[in-house]
């Protein structure tokens, strides 16, 4: 009842579909700069096709990786040779966006040090902390190693793994050593993540959510997303709503559960908008490699 109250307001829930799917655009941009830096270079507007057909496939992977494997498997197919470069810019791209999703968590916690006073949000604040100085840490690790430990390569050669190790590890030491594609990305990532919560504050206040703050929206809207994040169901469905819930209760709200079906409804329309561009590029022809669009 309660959400067929909150989509009567649907001039906001198509606004913020529609900032949503802008954010995927500027996400397209944040993984261009890793594979440019690499001499990878992919088309912004292929990148936004990648984007949204994986995001149909989100709706069958559980998790958010539908979108990873598809952006990842058309980089692959259209620049032979990059496999080992293209899977570490996915992974570079994935890291930071959970890095900057908790450094949010944490910073606003700190902001509101009166919620310190509960022991959830003390261990929640604790959890990001150490999150975010394991992040760096592993940062000045690659930068200042030049090898993966002989320990680590020695068992890695006993499972047949030692080539992808090693040069995984060298894959990852050019992006801890290149700070500045590091900031810019960050600042792209803090827009989509600013966009994010936008969304969630909008589709808050069509729930009667109007008594959540901002900062509330930044602390446990984060935090919820990171949980929907598991590979336990498609788009977090089920594992949001119980997160959200949870979360949003601590900020004197019941309608967390809500949020996140709102949220999702939002994320499956686009999702379906997706397999729009799964069902073009399927019936196009592929073309040369060494062309710059990928299809006709």
């Amino acid at each position: 009842e309660r959400l067929r109250q909150a989509l009567e307001h649907w001039p906001m829930f198509l606004a913020a579909s529609a900032i949503t799917l802008f954010s995927t655009y500027i996400q397209g941009f944040r993984w261009l700069g890793f594979l440019k830096s690499r001499d990878i270079d992919v088309p912004a507007a292929n990148a936004f096709d990648y984007f949204m057909q994986g995001k149909f496939f989100n709706l069958i992977v559980p998790g958010y990786v539908g979108a990873d494997f598809m952006r990842g498997w058309y980089a692959i197919r259209t620049h032979p040779g990059s496999r080992s470069t293209v899977i570490a810019s996915l992974l570079a791209d994935r890291v930071l966006g959970v890095f900057t999703m908790l450094t949010l968590a944490a910073s606003g916690l700190l902001l509101r040090p009166a919620l310190l006073g509960d022991p959830r949000l003390r261990a929640l604040l604790m959890i990001c902390l150490a999150a975010m100085i394991g992040a760096v840490a592993g940062v000045i690790v690659l930068r200042s190693v030049k090898a993966p430990p002989a320990f680590v390569l020695s068992l890695a050669r006993r499972m047949h793994v030692d080539v992808a190790i090693d040069v995984m590890y060298a894959e990852g030491r050019h992006y801890a050593r290149s700070i500045p594609l590091l900031l810019r990305a960050l600042g792209v990532t803090l827009v989509i993540q600013g966009i994010m919560i936008a969304c969630f504050y909008m589709l808050g206040q069509t729930l009667g959510m109007g008594d959540v703050t901002v900062l509330d929206f930044v602390v446990y809207g984060s935090c919820g997303i990171l949980a929907t994040m598991l590979p336990v169901a498609p788009m977090g469905l089920g594992v949001g709503q119980v997160a959200f819930l949870a979360l949003f209760q601590l900020a004197h709200s019941d309608q967390g559960g809500n949020l996140y079906s709102l949220y999702f409804l939002m994320l499956l329309v686009i999702s379906l908008l997706g397999g729009l561009f799964y069902m073009r590029n399927k019936s196009c022809r592929p073309i040369t490699f060494d062309d710059t669009p990928v299809y006709n």
